[in-house]
């Protein structure tokens, strides 16, 4: 007779520490807008147009390479457009160490490596792109769990994700919350 546990997820979408390869992938994602890619064919390149206020640039998906390397997630992908031809930009993220209680802080460059001018026009764009796809990351691995995101880590190659169960307010913050931000908490008492 099997015995199943009722309340308890047995698989999950997102598991406890991830490699280069799948992070590649949620990346890939994350410059896709979410969109399911499918699998890359070997004769098939895999781009996508940016477009933002009129500027255009493609980015090459199959191009995507995700290093982790101590503390570093590094993310390098190829752009192109009409002035600059096609070259990568690089993002790196520093993480905390898992002594660091701020767990879910990362510090990166002003602007990506790589041309400049590519840097310059979507260099912030692509940052914000890859610093969502980790936090979303994250944040699916916790709600899988019935958890909120707690940290994110480089740990031997690999990224290690920890969530922790939601902090419950005690009736005195909650009043305190009320009074600071009248009317945005919903459900608060009048």
């Amino acid at each position: 007779m099997a015995t199943r546990i009722v309340g308890k997820r047995l698989r999950y979408s997102v598991r406890d520490v991830l490699d280069e390869q799948a992070m590649a992938e949620l990346v890939r994602q994350a410059l896709a807008g979410q969109t399911d890619l499918g699998p890359v064919g070997a004769n098939r390149l895999q781009t996508i147009l940016w477009d933002d206020f009129g500027d255009q640039v493609l980015v090459y998906l199959d191009s995507v390479i995700v290093k982790l390397i101590k503390r570093l997630f590094i993310v390098s992908v190829d752009f192109e457009c009409e002035q600059t031809g096609r070259a990568p930009l690089i993002v790196t993220l520093a993480l905390g160490s898992v002594q660091d209680g701020a767990g879910l802080v990362a510090t990166t460059n002003e602007a990506p490596r790589g041309h400049p001018l590519l840097a310059a026009r979507w260099g912030r764009i692509f940052q914000e792109t890859v610093w969502a796809a980790l936090l979303g990351t994250a944040r699916t691995h916790a709600n899988e769990r019935g958890k909120v995101p707690l940290s994110v880590h480089v740990l031997d190659g690999h990224l290690r994700f920890g969530a922790a169960p939601p902090l419950a307010l005690g009736e005195s913050a909650l009043r305190s919350f009320d009074l600071a931000f009248p009317e945005k908490r919903k459900g608060a008492p009048r």
